[in-house]
């Protein structure tokens, strides 16, 4: 009877499908039934066209490589294929089992994905034989490649005499050298679409067929030439907290402006750039010794006396005239004598070149405007060197102005028209007051300004910038204060 039976055990133990199934995992299924074929091929690495300095180009197998062959609506699992002496060669035989899930049956039109991993290593190799559908900075090409590169066949067909695969490396990297500051690529690959922000020059790996938009960087390319695995993308970025347009300021001489005029928050003496260009806070008559009246009903102030900007410039809220609560000359044969309390990166510019891009540069009457931003306050428009209109929108600049009428202001634009028109690279300076001490008039159209303009008479300089780009060079002293607009060089 004991013999009976262990042949009844055996029996049910042949006939019983295998399966992943784990007693101690709750959430683990039963795997369908299948059955087994023994399958080989031949691989053969591919190497790619093109080359990048102190990386080698993957041609031949390594120790422990191994080829993963999927279709998941036929296949149990991945069948992971072995080969013996395969490191060194670029082409090899690889042999192991397909599961093949009971009920189908494999013919020539069976279609099959073939990819390389590795077995040996602790490292994660080839993206781990699976497809590389991400976008990941690297730390170099060598690195990327080893990490993420995808070698595969992605469709071929079955033969049960054996089969011939190419593995082409499906993954790309793009270099990225950007002269300033960082960049927002937008990226698609067939359906697919997703925003990344470059802080800075990066190299990244991205799928092979991804297209790259960048309007700052004027990058529109899809990546996807045969063989090539490396490219390069120069540029100039966009710095941190500066507006993506490149404006001309002097012959040979380009700035990018500030995302809004510099504010200080006076409860905790904190410096922070406007929330938008158009944003501003003092906008009353009178702010009282040392804003003491304004700090009744807001903590934020947007307009500095001489040289309180600076980052051991005093007390940024002093509004007496004794020459003593402020520091001593800020500025020399055109040059800040102290570091502006943002950063040492950021300067303003001199009369002479806001003359220049209002009125000098090419095509200046073409490239400001007055504007009105809805439900905000008026300013001046100012178009980068280079600028695409978005589109649906409409732009008049100075040459089209009305003189028979002063008042008139030329654009109007709501929040959201103005966010686009800002993406396109357009600065907005806003109306910005003269204040006296206390006192502050708001009456003139345009906008008070700090310059780093040397002072010959003993007097600071700043400058009144009207809607209708006209520059005045005004004469300033200690009590009086004005508008701070920040600019970094290239």
């Amino acid at each position: 009877m004991k013999k009976y039976f262990n042949i009844l055990i055996l029996l049910l133990t042949l006939l019983s499908p295998s399966c992943g199934y784990d007693d101690n995992d709750p959430d683990a299924v039963d795997c369908p039934e299948y059955y087994v074929i023994p399958f080989s091929l031949t691989a053969t690495i591919v190497p790619g066209n093109d080359e990048a300095d102190g990386v080698d180009l993957k041609k031949t197998f390594a120790e422990g490589d191994a080829v993963v062959v999927t279709n998941y609506s036929i296949l149990v699992e991945p069948a992971v294929l072995l080969s013996d002496g395969c490191a060194g060669n670029g082409s090899a035989i690889f042999s192991g089992e397909l599961k093949v899930r009971a009920g189908v049956a494999l013919t020539s039109d069976t279609r099959l994905t073939a990819a390389l991993k590795n077995t040996a290593s602790t490292d994660t190799l080839y993206n781990g034989g699976k497809p590389f559908m991400d976008v990941r900075a690297v730390s170099s090409l060598a690195q990327g490649l080893e990490r993420y590169g995808y070698w595969a066949c992605e469709d071929f067909a079955y033969a049960n005499s054996g089969v011939s695969v190419n593995l082409v490396q499906k993954t790309v990297f793009v270099d990225f050298d950007l002269k300033y500051g960082g960049a927002t690529l937008g990226l698609s690959r067939k359906a697919l679409q997703c925003k990344y922000d470059l802080p800075g020059s990066t190299i990244i790996a991205i799928p092979s067929g991804t297209t790259i938009v960048s309007d700052n960087l004027q990058l529109d390319e899809t990546f996807d030439q045969e063989g090539k695995y490396f490219y390069k993308v120069s540029g100039f970025g966009v710095p941190d907290n500066c507006i993506r347009g490149i404006f001309s300021v002097g012959k040979d001489k380009q700035v990018f402006f500030s995302k809004g005029n510099l504010c200080y928050e006076l409860d905790f003496g904190n410096w922070f750039f406007a929330s938008s260009q158009y944003g501003r806070f003092v906008n009353v008559d009178d702010v009282g010794v040392n804003f003491s009246t304004w700090s009744l009903y807001n903590t934020c102030i947007d307009n500095f006396g001489v040289g309180t900007w600076f980052e051991d410039g005093g007390l940024p809220y002093q509004t007496t005239e004794d020459e003593f609560d402020y520091p001593p000359l800020f500025i020399d044969d055109a040059e800040l004598a102290g570091t502006c309390a943002i950063g040492p990166e950021w300067t303003v510019l001199l009369k002479s070149e806001w003359t220049y891009l209002l009125q000098r540069r090419k095509d200046a009457d073409k490239k400001f405007g007055s504007a009105q931003i809805v439900g905000e306050c008026k300013g001046l428009v100012i178009l980068p060197d280079e600028f695409t209109l978005p589109e649906g929108l409409d732009f008049r600049p100075f040459e089209m102005f009305d003189f028979d009428d002063p008042k008139e202001i030329m654009n109007v634009y709501t929040v959201d028209d103005w966010a686009r028109m800002e993406q396109a690279g357009a600065v907005f300076l806003p109306d910005a007051p003269y204040r006296y001490l206390e006192l502050v008039d708001n009456s003139y159209p345009g906008g008070w300004y700090w310059t780093r303009s040397a002072p010959s008479d003993g007097w600071y300089r700043g400058v009144f910038i009207t809607f209708y780009g006209e520059v005045h060079e005004e004469r300033l002293g200690y009590g009086e204060g004005c508008a701070v607009r920040l600019v970094q060089m290239l």
